[in-house]
């Protein structure tokens, strides 16, 4: 997870405001706070599990029998998130099928799922994570994309 951008409504709703420094950085305070933070960016790498300045995220693919597979997936925030929005998208032969999820945290700094279904087709599978997460602070974490292949037959 890596943060990409502030949400300023939010912010304002839970007492912080959004500011931009000499570099035209970005960054949230309380409202009123007279020094000044930065977050910068984190590295992207294709693998289940990737890190970045505000988190990690990951997702993970298994063949568990005939033509079926498990999917996990799921992040972990340095800050406690209000919101988030996810969807996991697996492709493979003449298949795939995203899986969408969102909505409040209430504080929580990690969040996870698990979706198993049968394919048609054997063949090898693919699965990436996407979504983001909001502090109170406004501040949205983004995943870094980990991605998980795996032979389903």
């Amino acid at each position: 997870m890596a943060l990409v951008g502030f949400d300023r409504e939010v912010a304002a709703a839970n007492g912080y405001e959004i500011r931009t420094d000499a570099q035209g950085v970005e960054y949230s305070v309380p409202i009123g706070t007279p020094s000044q933070e930065t977050l910068g960016g984190g590295l992207v790498t294709p693998q289940t599990t990737v890190t970045g300045n505000c988190g990690s995220s990951y997702v993970e693919l298994y063949d568990v029998g005939t033509l079926r597979y498990h999917m996990k997936t799921g992040f972990g925030v340095t800050q406690a998130v209000v919101s988030y929005s996810w969807s996991v998208t697996i492709t493979g032969p003449a298949y795939s099928r995203t899986y969408s999820y969102g909505g409040g945290l209430l504080l929580r700094n990690n969040w996870d799922a698990t979706q198993t279904a049968n394919v048609v087709n054997g063949g090898w599978y693919s699965a990436k994570a996407v979504g983001s997460a909001t502090t109170p602070a406004g501040a949205v974490c983004a995943s870094l994309g980990p991605i998980s292949t795996e032979p389903i037959y």
